[in-house]
């Protein structure tokens, strides 16, 4: 499961059915194979790994949209004050201090 989490974060950023989310989701099908057999899980085994595999790649998805929600909220950050008094706006790290001619009261 842990493995698909960084695959389902890179399947978030891809246009769905394309190429690239047909590698995302698939890409740990061999190294899942190679597991079953290298350890010899019986095949009743099978829908637990494929469960964990679907679960990791909700969970990175999911995990990565809050992630770039809270980068794009972040960006928009104002601080005003109500008084007269200058105000100091804050954009994306930008400032921007407005004088009393801005400002009606």
């Amino acid at each position: 499961m842990e493995a698909n989490i960084p695959l389902g974060i890179w399947r978030e950023h891809t246009e769905k059915f394309s190429p690239s989310w047909f590698a995302a989701v698939h890409a740990a099908v061999p190294f899942i194979a190679i597991l079953r057999k290298s350890v010899l899980m019986p095949k009743t085994a099978m829908a637990f790994t494929i469960a964990a595999s679907i679960i990791g790649q909700v969970i990175g998805s999911r995990e990565e949209r809050r992630r770039l929600k809270s980068v794009a909220a972040s960006k928009l950050v104002f601080a005003e004050t109500p008084s007269c008094e200058p105000t100091r706006l804050a954009i994306a790290g930008h400032y921007r201090t407005s004088s009393s001619a801005d400002v009606c009261c």
